[in-house]
């Protein structure tokens, strides 16, 4: 394998990781404005 493909590749997996932390934070969001939206309905 070249460097031009490992770096390729190590791209790819960051590429990888920045959208598996923005799912999560995504995931994140929808957890809040479902905590949001049960503490607005208590009152």
């Amino acid at each position: 394998m070249t460097l031009i493909n490992e770096a390729e590749n190590s791209f790819n997996e960051s590429l990888i990781l920045i959208n598996e932390a923005e799912n999560s934070f995504n995931e994140s969001l929808i957890l809040i404005n479902e905590a949001q939206n049960s503490v607005a309905f208590k009152f």
